[in-house]
């Protein structure tokens, strides 16, 4: 949360938008390009009672389950965990 922040620090532009919470949980992914969408099947699917259990069965594991947390530096760790 303290590095949030910091975000501020880092921009060029100030008349730009202010950095995204989520930019610590992308630096963990090691992938060149990261497509952060919310469709709502999706939120929908995660938001359920049996969301995991929904995910696995809908996706075979191709995708990680990562139970929901506020997004920032712990997120993103947790989710480099799911790829290890």
């Amino acid at each position: 949360d303290e590095m949030v922040g910091l975000f501020n620090h880092c921009i060029y532009d100030l008349d730009s938008k202010a950095p995204s919470i989520d930019t610590p949980l992308h630096a963990f992914l090691p992938f060149k390009h990261i497509d952060h969408l919310h469709p709502d099947a999706a939120i929908a699917i995660a938001a359920s009672k049996e969301g995991e259990k929904i995910t696995q069965e809908l996706w075979n594991g191709q995708i990680a389950w990562v139970p929901w947390q506020k997004p920032g530096f712990d997120l993103g760790l947790q989710l480099q965990q799911t790829l290890a």
